[in-house]
């Protein structure tokens, strides 16, 4: 039997361009897929199909009856409110085992189980028969997905599952998941062949919980509300009707972490910029953001495959020296190098260019960042964009320059090399090349193929993501200086005007 075990305890705007009208649609926020545990708490209504369960406990899993489970088949109904009733009657008079309501073929079949040999099933009927007039030995098998609170089961087969088959309200306004709580309620969705757990809720909620997830309390409050209006505006951006989900609850979109990260003042910056959103030409915009630009945004076409967008221009974001990744300085070794760039050579099914000898940028950004380069190999070379390079080294940002260095003493480099193949140690390896710095030789290339082979190449950059949009630590510091969120807004998203959904 495979199990995947989910377990749970129990103890509205809709875009049209110009225009949101509130309460008519919420955010749809993808919390887990397949996840392997989850444990919900928390005062809440338990549904299935439209049925309320009685239910003190809730455990969900995917679970793989190969073998045959055995139980004994006590009731078939053609509607779930009739087998959840007669669930529920039996389920009182019997303390030993589980009572079952299996959706199979279009019926409700009320089971008890599992047994582990014929002979207890035959003494629990003996045992039971006053209680259970009619029954009939069954081996279960299939792939299941079960709502399960430990003395009574909802289970359907994964085959006959589509679309929404359970929801969890919060009946004191949000449900609590694995420690965390969100407002609104959880939606349990089968879609193809994953489960999907979405949070249903509205969106000055959400943006609360974006907000302290995205940027800390402890900025401005000025930078506070342009990161709500701008986090706002996203999620809006994102909505499509008739979608699975809106956005994840993870930086990928945004960063959602429920109420538990609000604080008295994010949700200040909420509401006093409550409904407020940003549009170009009548339509909701893409509100892009990051952490830190290092001095200069970047415009978008010189990040991603897109046309050039008028409001996501590069400008100056003078103020950011405080910010913890302002710049940072990178070491990765030739042995690194060879692996990586082999790699995605044979991923992508590109020409073979033999070992790496060194890199080139061909194209820079206004930041200016790193938009095109040249990995240039003995038998040839490629071209990769700079976001795909800086993903493929681990570099924070597409800003940064190169030096290729190299040891006196052989030792060093074999030392390196063999603990960068050591999987223990990857993580620690700028530690490792820092010690060594006392080996270095002192003659550097920074473009093109060094004259002698190199033993590692030290990056040096500036900033934390993809720098196009608002600068978060660039919003702080003009904050700092005096700047209110809409001044904020207005030069990280030039040409945008800020506007009130309509309530009407």
């Amino acid at each position: 039997m495979k199990k995947i075990l989910i377990v749970f305890i129990i103890l509205s705007f809709l875009f049209i361009p110009g225009r949101v009208f509130a309460g008519e649609k919420k955010v749809k926020v993808l919390l887990y897929k397949d996840p392997a545990y989850v444990e919900i708490d928390g005062n809440v209504t338990v549904s299935v199909f439209g049925e309320n369960f009685p239910l003190s406990s809730l455990f969900i899993y995917q679970e793989k009856e190969e073998k045959g489970d055995l139980r004994l088949r006590v009731g078939v109904f053609v509607n779930l409110k009739d087998a959840l009733n007669y669930a529920v009657s039996i389920r009182g008079k019997i303390n030993s085992k589980k009572v079952i309501i299996l959706k199979r073929e279009g019926k409700f079949n009320v089971d008890i189980g599992s047994f582990n040999s014929l002979e207890e099933l035959e003494t629990f009927k003996l045992l039971y028969k006053s209680i259970i007039p009619f029954s009939m030995n069954k081996e279960v098998s299939g792939f299941f997905v079960s709502l399960d609170d430990g003395r009574l089961s909802f289970e359907v087969e994964r085959k006959e599952l589509e679309g929404d088959f359970s929801c969890i309200h919060g009946n004191e306004g949000f449900v609590k998941i694995n420690g965390r709580r969100y407002r609104g309620e959880i939606n349990i969705v089968k879609h193809t062949f994953s489960i999907y757990f979405i949070n249903k809720v509205s969106l000055e909620d959400y943006v609360k919980g974006v907000v302290p997830s995205e940027m800390p309390e402890s900025f401005n409050i000025e930078a506070l509300k342009a990161q709500a209006v701008a986090s706002r505006t996203y999620v809006l951006y994102k909505m499509k009707s008739g979608s699975l989900y809106d956005v994840t609850s993870t930086p990928d979109t945004q960063a959602y972490l429920g109420m538990d990260k609000e604080t008295e003042k994010t949700n200040r910056a909420v509401s006093e910029t409550e409904g407020e959103v940003l549009m170009y030409g009548g339509k909701i915009i893409t509100a892009v953001y990051h952490s830190t630009s290092g001095g200069f945004t970047e415009n978008n076409e010189n990040v991603w495959h897109s046309s050039p967008v008028p409001y996501l221009r590069g400008v100056d974001s003078p103020y950011e020296e405080r910010s913890p990744h302002f710049s940072w300085t990178k070491y990765v070794t030739n042995y690194r190098v060879q692996m990586v760039i082999k790699k995605y050579i044979e991923k992508n099914d590109l020409p073979y260019i033999g070992e790496v000898l060194g890199f080139k940028v061909l194209k820079k950004g206004v930041s200016p960042r790193v938009v095109l380069i040249e990995i240039i190999g003995r038998f040839g070379s490629i071209t990769l964009r700079g976001t795909t390079f800086s993903n493929l080294f681990g570099l924070k940002s597409t800003w940064f320059t190169f030096k290729f260095k190299r040891y006196k003493v052989p030792f060093v480099h074999s030392f390196l090399s063999m603990v960068e193949r050591t999987p223990f140690f990857r993580g620690t390896m700028n530690k490792f090349v820092g010690f060594f710095a006392a080996y270095e030789e002192k003659t550097y290339r920074t473009e093109g193929v060094p004259p002698r082979r190199w033993d590692i190449v030290e990056f040096d950059g500036k900033g934390w993501g993809h720098g196009v949009g608002m600068s978060q630590w660039g919003a702080e510091g003009f904050a700092e200086k005096g700047w209110n969120y809409k001044e904020i807004l207005s030069h990280f998203y030039q040409g945008a005007e800020l506007v009130k959904l309509n309530e009407n």
